[in-house]
């Protein structure tokens, strides 16, 4: 019983020990160890884009609500999906919305325009409280960006294109303010709002001409998505989730019972915070995925488990539901990075080349960064191709593989942008 006790006592020390080394390294980074040390200062009402959002938020929901109604699911909607334009029914069913509800735009725009966002969720709930506190202020962002692109489809089809393109960088405006909010969740919600965003602004840079200043504006937003896309969204993603786990694992009831208990846990959560360090350090890599794989691989395989006998072979919960999580996210961000830097890339060939001219001049004289003009999946040149409708620039995608650049076929793996089929109808 005394070399149990021994045994034990060292055990407990040890992992202690160990545990502890690790946590004051995340403490000196300045990360968060708990879902409370996410909670911010208090911002300002009118330097807070959360106090206009709420403001936008009923006008918002009824111009949804007015967009999709009957009239939408049985006429114009199923024309629209067909023919991938707004057709005439729509823009007066989308104006007549839209004017009814004069001050839901404005307020867009004001959020869009602050520097900082802060939802203000309660960081001192338990986490299942803040996740349900987190889910309705995403559903409020997904109406937004509909409501936005809605009106982009508006604005193209009256033929305001400088407007349409600044209508989008709103878009992708909302989804950097998202993307302050904590967690995986978040982060794949900002990540579906700039693709809306980048499909819009793509479709309105085929279809019309954009200013000089306009299109300057756009370089600049891109840029910031570009890094969003990268590490500045990513690590954040990463960190929270971090908090969230370890929040999680102090809610095992035997966690800190002295005996062999305590000792086992601090393994495990050493496991945990190892693990994340794991998907910081890829977060951290700027190297293409072909790269990165075999470490993501090497992380899957690495999931935290008891080595125990008589005990589950796993963490029971949120640490090992994080694994396709995680690794779904990182797909998400890959591909949310080709299509930015082919949205770039496709503003400064429009930049650069004569409108009607087929030259394609080589990525490096564009005047973008180096790493602007790589394929993230291979490490590659991103491919450009010019059609009669457009432009068609992409990635080759998880495969590897170049499919030739049909960026609208979602079976095959490249991913990219391309002139959309309104381009093709109004050009003929």
């Amino acid at each position: 019983m005394a070399i149990g006790l021994i045994a034990n006592a060292w055990f407990v020390w040890t992992t202690d020990a160990r545990l502890e080394r690790q946590l004051a390294e995340i403490r000196a980074a300045g990360d968060p160890l708990t879902l409370a040390d996410l909670a911010r200062p208090p911002i300002p009402p009118e330097k807070n884009a959360a106090t206009y959002l709420r403001q936008a938020d009923a006008d918002v929901k009824a111009i949804e609500a007015k967009i999709f109604n009957k009239d939408y699911f049985d006429g114009w909607g199923k024309q629209w999906s067909s023919e991938n334009r707004l057709p005439s029914e729509g823009v007066k069913s989308v104006k007549a919305a839209m004017d009814a509800h004069p001050q839901a735009i404005p307020l867009l725009k004001q959020a869009a325009a602050c520097e900082d966002y802060d939802a203000e969720l309660d960081y001192s709930a338990a986490p299942a409280q803040l996740i349900a506190q987190l889910l309705p202020v995403a559903q409020g962002f997904r109406c937004y960006a509909r409501v936005l692109e809605f009106r982009t489809h508006l604005l193209l089809a009256e033929g305001n294109y400088d407007e349409a393109a600044k209508n989008s960088l709103i878009l992708f405006q909302i989804s950097r303010l998202f993307n302050r909010n904590p967690m995986i969740v978040s982060y794949l919600v900002a990540t579906t709002i700039r693709g809306i965003a980048t499909n819009s602004l793509n479709r309105v840079l085929q279809i019309g001409p954009v200013s000089k200043d306009v299109r300057a504006a756009l370089d600049a937003e891109i840029s910031i998505q570009e890094r969003m896309a990268g590490f500045d969204g990513y690590g954040w993603m990463i960190t929270s989730e971090r908090a969230l786990a370890l929040d999680l694992l102090q809610t095992f009831p035997d966690r800190n019972f002295w005996f062999v208990s305590r000792g086992v846990w601090n393994r495990r959560e050493s496991a945990v915070l190892d693990w994340f360090g794991g998907w910081l350090e890829i977060a951290k890599d700027s190297s293409p995925y072909c790269q990165t794989e075999k470490a993501i691989h090497r992380l899957s395989e690495q999931v935290p488990t008891l080595d125990l006998p008589l005990l589950p072979a796993k963490i029971w919960g949120e640490p090992v539901d994080l694994l396709p999580a995680t690794q779904a996210a990182h797909n998400a961000i890959t591909r949310s990075r080709a299509m930015i830097r082919c949205l770039r890339v496709l503003n400064a060939l429009q930049a650069h080349v004569p409108a009607g001219s087929n030259e394609i001049p080589k990525l490096t004289e564009l005047g973008l960064p180096a790493e602007t003009i790589t394929d993230p999946f291979t490490g590659d040149p991103l491919h450009v191709k010019k059609t009669p409708q457009g432009w068609v620039v992409y990635s080759v995608g998880p495969n590897f593989q170049d499919d030739g650049g049909k960026v609208d076929d979602p079976t095959n793996g490249d991913v990219g942008i391309g002139p959309p089929p309104a381009a093709k109808a109004a050009k003929q």
